[in-house]
């Protein structure tokens, strides 16, 4: 994920995130940040060395912290975005762990449920802060619910083909 943003005295700041590893790069003004530890990122070397603090990530929004001046990188998560995308992951908890509705339409649960549906509830909360329109959010939401909906039930016929 590439986020970028004009600022006033930096110039422009180009923030990437990769999204399986985590990975974080950021460049500010065209020259890239080379990383002190896990938060802290320098440019330049010796007195014209300047010290960045990113805090936060793609998911729950993240800033840099510049000369005691805090640039908001990527917006925070609405409450409604992240409680959106849990849905996704409750309803596999909630239909994979009940006999009753596996009886009805089977989906795989426990670990390989939770993962697809985790994935997909993450790629969901990304989506969805790529707009600003509630109602195109709902439906980036029920179109990965679904597609998780969908994962699942495949794997859950398959295993059950496997048993029987």
């Amino acid at each position: 994920m590439r986020h970028t943003l004009m600022h006033h005295t930096l110039g422009e700041i180009v923030y990437e995130e990769n999204f399986w590893t985590g990975k974080k790069a950021i460049c500010v003004g065209g020259k890239s940040l080379y990383k002190l530890n896990k938060t802290t990122y320098a440019l330049g070397t010796g007195d014209e060395k300047k010290v960045f603090t990113l805090i936060g990530n793609s998911y729950f929004g993240a800033s840099l912290t510049v000369d005691g001046e805090t640039i908001q990188i990527v917006p925070k998560s609405k409450w409604y975005e992240l409680a959106l995308s849990a849905l996704i992951v409750a309803f596999n908890i909630v239909w994979g762990n009940s006999v009753v509705l596996c009886s009805i339409i089977p989906i795989v649960g426990g670990g390989i449920g939770g993962a697809i549906s985790a994935g997909m509830a993450m790629v969901a909360l990304l989506k969805m802060k790529e707009t600003d329109e509630i109602w195109k959010k709902v439906l980036i939401v029920l179109g990965f619910f679904l597609a998780s909906l969908l994962a699942c039930f495949v794997l859950g016929i398959a295993f059950l083909s496997v048993l029987y």
